[in-house]
């Protein structure tokens, strides 16, 4: 009997956009009929169900119809009901969720509120167990588990272009740096002691290595072009001492080309953007001037291709600027910065290298580059400046022969290739330079005898398909087959023959093994898959791309050869005769042969190589250095054949790539994988689109529901006997004596089932509830026995805590009657010990303010003491006036009486100079005297006034012992005595009456005495020449005279 779908019961309905949608059967019919299906909501869409899909009709289980964390957990497993629970997970911005232990992360395209420091601390404190699936639950899982079991472990992630990758790996990076705390800084990390720490520095190198290796292509604004493999390693107790990257595979074409829609690496564009500033560092000026930037982005031949300069939600400027701090915290010194810079400025004006017919040249196609700016500009920043004319020579022409050198013109295409190589080499060689530099400050102070565990993060690049796809495309779809089938043999393929070894039944999943498509792609013999035969024809002669095709379609497309993992494309395509089709995991792929041999053998010529090596720049020079002839012969594998003269033993890029990636397989198989599986859920880059056929081809290349089946009927967590008995001994101690008893023991108190926990040869093996529901009876009997640990413990503890508190209060005690600051300051310090900080006892809060009053009187006594030492007036009254108001001093007061004394004293000698001041206006004797007493008392000796006081009362006395002497001369009427007298009288300017007046009585007597005594003398010699000349007129004359 066909089954019935009765009404109102829910169903899987058909939608041509949303493939399936939840609905209810509107009116009941069989399988096989038509029918009507109803959508929930307050439209009530309905969806007819035509008889052909009633046929494939599926029942809901209810329970599908809410969102659940972990898939696994669907009671009803199919397509339907994943991509439902993803769908309306996406709708509620619940990007993650889990299956079993595989984290499935959607990208939302928008910033959501989940990645805050709040949110971090959730998982940092608890773990991921209760917390809901996020990307810090699978970094969380993936150290703790590391902590525990002390074995290496891996976060992959995988997805295609623009799933969100790289941010997922960065979230990662960054909890595990949070999680995993600082390591203790020993005397001998002192050197490094002033550098950023290692986390911080691991952090800092994601900056740097996205803007030299993403870019924008048509799926990703952000995409890595470039594979990377994150080591973090950890001593014993888990704290990161050192770190590594490894690089795979970087695409150097897009240097010199890009295609439509598409950017350049975003250095270029970080670079122009940041060029009109001027770097925060020494000598640097204006970068656009410096790296001659001064042309827009458009004058740029490989970033001007596509026309795509402005990306939204990137900001070039500021990713310059933080480009360069986080060079500079990965210790790149500022003339490190500017030699990288320099070299991408050189790639660019490279790009700009024009080539005209050589009218010079007997060859006919030959070319010289067309006379520009270019040329130097790219000598200039390479450092070639004086080597120019052979810079120019080898990029039109190629030498040949060894002794006698014949120099090839290049025609205008392959003068083009010339540049292109050389640039895609600088930028290549110049990527490893920056990998080699993040590597060095990994290591930085890490001893590697110390290193205990590794978490390696693996960031791929994306699976690809595009309108035209080349043999990057090929590399990079290759390496995400290999991660998928790392991804199948360790979830199903192990798993299975895990089950097997310990003779566990659980039913067979079937899955899609691609392993075929990786022979396809890798296997060397019987017959060669496709990197193996690139590498072939390009040892042939005349090998060419067509050629290789020619073969490619032998051996693998002709009907009676086909391969299951190849076709060819319809005749209808475009250049059908030159793409094939690869059979992916993911889906098929088509490619184009054109440059397949070109872009593999990935080679210079040797003469622009030995002018690279001759640059003056130490940079360009590194870059170029060619390996030392013994690493050459270390390196080289050893064989007793002959090499062919004239063969190159350079690998082949494919051939590079491919051992790259089982160097990676091996790293990988040597951890315990934590798998990231990223979805796209749309073209638009946009939020808040979910497009389901593109979400369910993601769900069905990733083998989701596969998984979600293994694991529901699988055991997926497993202890071996030991760690189990160790860990669930807690549970049921009386059979805790081996497995068995301790086993049937759990089963007997009901807390294991005999399907849910099954013993295998070396391990038991449980479900997921079965081990949620151990691990949460395990804590309920630890925390009984940790209670009674911990109420010994904290007996114990606070015992001793009491003796160190009576210290504690004792030492306050006689640090406070001692007054002593430092010893209050001490012991308040260890208050804080005490119960509530002690901040309820009398003696806590009364030292706490004898310190605060202390603290206040020493500011108050060093104000003081600064006022004293500066004898400044207005200093003084105002620390006198604050030490006033202060009150009584708890400590001694001698200060204050000090300063007072002080004050009074700067007073007195104010007064002092004041007087002394106006007593020399009056010239007072006595009072200058007095006064200049005062000084001396007040040790005035050495103030101006004082000294002028003494100059003044010498003057005085000089004065006054001048009129004393002119006094004598009077007295004793000696003329020639007056006149000297006199003389120095006015000499000294004593003759001023207005000045002088004390002194006029007495040079006015003497001058008076001096005519007398001058009429007499003139008498007796009038009288003495009378008596001599005996004339009788002359002697009464002369007689008159002396009776005058």
């Amino acid at each position: 009997m066909s089954v019935a779908f009765e009404a109102d019961t829910w169903v899987w309905a058909p939608d041509e956009e949303e493939i399936y949608l939840p609905a209810k059967v509107k009116a009941t019919f069989r399988r096989g009929e038509a029918g009507v299906t109803v959508l929930p909501g307050p439209n009530k869409e309905e969806i007819p169900i035509s008889a052909a899909q009633s046929a494939e009709l599926k029942v809901v289980d209810e329970q599908c119809l809410q969102p659940i964390e972990n898939m696994v957990m669907l009671n009803d497993l199919n397509n339907a009901s994943l991509l439902h629970n993803l769908r309306i997970r996406f709708k509620r911005n619940e990007i993650y969720t889990n299956v079993g232990a595989i984290l499935v992360a959607v990208n939302p395209f928008a910033m959501l509120p989940i990645y805050t420091p709040e949110w971090l601390d959730k998982y940092k404190t608890n773990g991921s167990r209760g917390q809901p699936p996020h990307v810090y639950g699978i970094a969380d899982d993936a150290y703790r588990t590391m902590m525990q079991d002390g074995l290496n472990h891996s976060i992959v992630i995988s997805g295609e272009s623009g799933a969100g990758k790289t941010e997922t790996m960065k979230l990662a990076l960054q909890y595990i740096a949070e999680v995993s705390g600082k390591r203790l800084q020993t005397e001998e990390d002192e050197g490094v002691a002033q550098m950023a720490s290692l986390e911080e520095r691991i952090l800092k190198a994601n900056p740097v290595m996205e803007a030299f290796g993403n870019a924008k292509t048509t799926r990703n604004n952000n995409s890595s072009r470039f594979g990377k493999w994150t080591e973090i390693k950890f001593d014993k107790g888990g704290a990161i001492i050192g770190g590594s990257i490894i690089n795979y595979l970087l695409e150097k074409s897009r240097v010199v080309y890009t295609g439509e829609g598409e950017r350049n690496y975003h250095i270029f564009y970080q670079l122009l953007a940041g060029a009109d500033k001027t770097m925060h560092m020494e000598g640097d000026g204006n970068l656009m001037k410096r790296y001659d930037l001064s042309c827009g982005q458009d004058e740029f031949h490989y970033i001007n291709q596509s026309k795509v300069y402005d990306v939204p939600g990137i900001n070039d400027e500021a990713d310059f600027d933080e480009l360069v701090d986080s060079c500079k915290v990965i210790e790149m010194t500022d003339d490190d910065i500017h030699g990288v810079l320099s070299l991408v400025a050189g790639v660019m004006h490279l790009g700009n290298l024009e080539y005209i017919m050589d009218a010079n040249s007997t060859e006919d196609e030959a070319v010289t580059i067309k006379e520009s700016a270019s040329l130097g500009l790219v000598a200039k920043h390479f450092g070639l400046t004086d080597s120019a004319d052979e810079l120019k020579r080898a990029l039109t022409s190629r030498g040949i022969g060894a002794h006698s050198v014949i120099y090839v013109a290049y025609s205008d295409t392959q003068a083009k290739g010339a540049r292109d190589a050389l640039a895609k080499t600088v930028y290549g060689n110049l990527f490893d330079h920056l990998v080699r530099v993040v590597n060095a400050t990994l290591a930085n102070g890490c001893d590697e005898s110390q290193v205990s565990t590794m978490i390696g993060v693996l960031d791929i690049f994306g699976f690809e398909s595009f309108e035209t796809n080349s043999f990057e495309q090929l590399c990079i779809n290759f390496c995400n087959e290999k991660l998928q089938y790392h991804f199948n043999d360790f979830i199903f393929s192990l798993e299975q023959q895990q089950y097997r070894d310990e003779g566990i039944n659980v039913d067979n999943i079937t899955f899609e093994d691609n392993q075929p498509t990786l022979d396809l792609i890798e296997k060397k013999k019987g017959p060669p898959g496709i990197i193996p035969r690139i590498d072939e024809e390009i040892r042939t002669p005349k090998g060419s791309d067509l050629s290789f095709y020619a073969k490619l379609i032998k051996q693998f497309g002709e009907r009676k050869k086909e391969h299951p993992s190849f076709a060819l494309p319809k005749r209808k395509v475009k250049d059908s005769d030159r793409k094939f089709i690869v059979k992916h995991y993911a889906g098929p792929v088509c490619y184009d042969v054109t440059n397949f041999l070109e872009k593999s053998k990935d080679t210079l010529h040797a003469d622009i190589s030995s002018i690279m090596r001759e640059s003056t720049s130490p940079l360009m020079k590194k870059l170029f250095a060619a390996p030392t002839t013994d690493a050459a012969a270390a390196s080289a594998p050893k064989s007793r054949r002959k090499k062919k003269s004239g063969k190159s033993d350079k690998k082949t890029l494919g051939t590079q790539f491919k051992e790259q990636l089982a160097d990676l397989m091996k790293r990988l198989n040597t951890t315990l994988p934590h798998f990231v599986r990223c979805f796209k859920p749309n073209h638009e880059k946009k939020g808040d689109i979910f497009t389901a056929q593109m979400m369910l081809e993601q769900l069905n290349y990733a083998g989701l529901l596969e998984v979600c089946r293994i694991r529901q009927i699988g055991y997926p967590v497993r202890r071996e006997f030991g760690q189990f008995l160790q860990r669930y001994r807690c549970l049921s101690p009386s059979n805790g004596s081996d497995v068995d008893a301790l086993m049937k023991g759990l089963n007997e108190i009901g807390i294991t089932t005999a399907t849910d926990c099954v013993k295998g040869k070396s391990k038991v093996f449980m479900r997921n509830k079965q081990a949620q529901a151990l691990e949460s009876k395990r804590e309920e009997a630890l925390s009984v026995v940790a209670t009674t640990i911990q109420k010994v413990a904290r007996g114990f503890v606070a015992r001793l805590q009491f003796k160190q508190f009576k210290v504690i209060l004792t030492k306050l005690a006689e640090a406070t009657a001692a007054k002593n600051v430092e010893d209050l300051e001490h012991y308040l310090r260890q208050s804080s010990e005490l119960p509530y900080h002690g901040v309820h006892l009398p003696a806590v809060i009364g030292a706490k303010k004898l310190n605060e009053r202390l603290k206040e009187e020493y500011r108050v006594i060093q104000n003081l003491v600064d006022a004293i030492a500066a004898r400044e007036l207005n200093g003084l009254l105002s620390a006198i006036e604050v030490a006033e108001g202060l009150g009584t001093f708890v400590t001694d007061n001698a200060k204050l009486n000090e300063a007072k004394g002080l004050l009074d004293r700067i007073k007195a000698e104010k007064k002092c100079k004041a007087d002394l001041a106006s007593a020399l206006e009056k010239r007072n004797k006595t009072e200058l005297e007095s006064l200049c007493e005062q000084a001396e008392t007040l040790e005035l000796i050495e103030c101006a006034e004082y000294n002028q006081a003494v100059a003044v009362l010498d003057r005085i006395a000089e004065e006054e012992e001048a009129c004393g002497l002119l006094q004598t001369a009077v007295d004793t009427e000696d003329l020639n005595d007056i006149s000297a007298r006199l003389d120095r009288m006015v000499e000294m300017g004593l003759d001023d009456e207005e000045r002088f007046p004390q002194f006029k009585a007495t040079i006015d007597s003497a001058k008076e005495m001096r005519a007398k005594l001058k009429t007499l003398i003139d008498a007796k010699n009038a009288l003495k020449t009378a008596i001599a000349d005996r004339n009788i007129g002359s002697l009464k004359a002369a007689d008159r005279k002396s009776v005058v």
